[in-house]
């Protein structure tokens, strides 16, 4: 019996010591917290695109699927010119369709040291590849910043187009700390992968007189150096939102694999996950809704379970998808009648941005489209992160878009209790209010956090 009990009071200890370890190293990786800031305003946006490269010292990884030829793109390719002359290595991915980037600029980027890869080029002889599209909005610097959500490279993305419902309404966030690691590993991936063709000077010769070439070269790399800086001309969110410190096991980096999707992974397949997990409320804010069977099952189970459902997307004024309107207003009948609280944006812009909040305790930011081309065709990137004051935060950003909506389902219905998740944004008619997670689903999801924390350090 003595021995017994000796063995006993060993494993306590032991067990004891093993949780303390956990419990420690935890509590260290909540110590060095990530930061991660939500960017809503257009010059917050740009200026923290601009202030990545600028800071950059070893290196710096983009991936987009547009990038114009215009004034902010080429302020932009000029601070990419200028930190690959002063050493840093340079890596970019553009999808082959919407590569703006003149060739002249190109061979100057190529000669100043930057590495070029085009996803999916035009081809001839594979004209399958058209249909699938580097769908990325994504930008490492040394592997420890990054900057991913809606916006591409171009004027319209930074409120710089002229002219009414040409420049879009969007959502980014910043990410600072180490779960940036899981990006550049994403990267590497991608940049190994065989879907992209590699752009060297050779390439462009191909297609420029060679004669012009290096007289092109300084005339481009002139202008670029003496190119200013653009900031956007309409602010958009007035404030800047506060930069939160977040554990780093709490964000998840969201992308698709690089060849020929599989529908049980990547961004839509985790977002899909989300969804089923809500308890009380999901509130998806995309461009394009039109779900595919899976997501409208999803959501339809959602209703059914008495889970609150708000989508917000474009109307017909305000879209630059008209073919895609049609569609989505005959697969939204039956959610309406189970109670979806569908909204149209009818603002001044085009509304772009790409986010969800569930149960207001997750909120993800990804450049994810609600429609069949995003979940099965197009590449994905986001972060997905469990943090209830970034939830209100993104939610917050929502408020000042559903104010320049109108809704689609009975405005009779009740919208719900009054909320005191937004007390900055007070309530109007014409946008809902959001509710307040249930005091106990709070302790749940942080037991929920930290128990896979301390699977991830076992």
């Amino acid at each position: 019996m003595p021995c017994t009990r000796n063995a006993l009071n060993g494993f306590r200890r032991v067990a004891l010591a093993l949780w303390l370890v956990c419990v420690g190293a935890a509590c260290a990786q909540i110590a060095n917290a990530d930061s991660v800031t939500l960017l809503a305003a257009d010059n917050e946006a740009a200026r923290a695109r601009f202030e990545l490269i600028d800071s950059a010292r070893h290196e710096i990884d983009l991936a987009y699927f547009i990038i114009e030829n215009d004034r902010f793109s080429k302020a932009l390719v000029r601070s990419i010119h200028a930190a690959a002359r002063r050493g840093v290595r340079v890596r970019m991915v553009v999808d082959g369709f919407c590569n703006g980037i003149p060739l002249q600029t190109r061979v100057a980027l190529l000669r100043a040291g930057v590495q070029l890869r085009e996803y999916h080029r035009p081809r001839f002889l594979r004209p399958q590849l058209a249909i699938r599209r580097l769908h990325d909005k994504y930008l490492c610097a040394d592997r420890s910043n990054m900057i991913v959500g809606g916006r591409n490279i171009s004027n319209a993305y930074f409120g710089l187009k002229p002219g009414v419902h040409t420049n879009y309404l969007d959502l980014d966030i910043q990410v600072q700390g180490e779960s940036v690691h899981a990006a550049f590993r994403y990267f590497n991936e991608l940049w190994a992968s065989p879907e992209l063709h590699h752009v060297t000077s050779m390439n462009v010769m191909l297609n420029t007189a060679p004669q012009f070439l290096n007289s092109c070269y300084r005339d481009v790399r002139e202008r670029l150096d003496n190119s200013g800086r653009p900031m956007a001309t309409q602010e958009r969110h007035r404030g800047r939102f506060e930069t939160l410190q977040i554990p780093p096991y709490v964000v998840e980096f969201l992308y698709d694999p690089d060849g020929k999707k599989d529908e049980s992974v990547g961004v839509h397949a985790r977002l899909y996950q989300l969804f089923e997990s809500a308890r009380r409320e999901i509130v998806i804010e995309t461009p394009y809704f039109v779900p595919d069977d899976r997501l409208s099952q999803i959501l339809e189970a959602a209703l059914k379970r008495k889970v609150r459902v708000i989508i917000l997307t474009n109307s017909l004024e305000t879209t630059d998808r008209a073919i895609v309107y049609p569609a989505y207003r005959d697969l939204i009948k039956k959610q309406l009648k189970l109670g979806a609280e569908i909204w149209e944006y009818k603002g001044a812009y085009m509304l772009h941005g790409k986010a969800v909040v569930v149960d207001g305790l997750a909120a993800g930011i990804t450049s994810f489209n609600c429609d069949p081309r995003s979940a099965y065709l197009d590449t994905q990137t986001g972060v997905l992160i469990h943090d209830r004051r970034l939830a209100v935060q993104v939610l917050q950003a929502m408020q000042t878009h559903f104010v320049n909506a109108t809704p689609l389902h009975d405005p009779r219905r009740p919208m719900g209790i009054p909320s005191q998740m937004l007390p900055e944004q007070p309530a109007t008619p014409s946008a809902p209010t959001f509710g307040v997670p249930n005091p106990m689903e709070i302790p749940r999801q942080a037991r929920r956090i930290l128990s896979h924390a301390l699977v991830r350090h076992l």
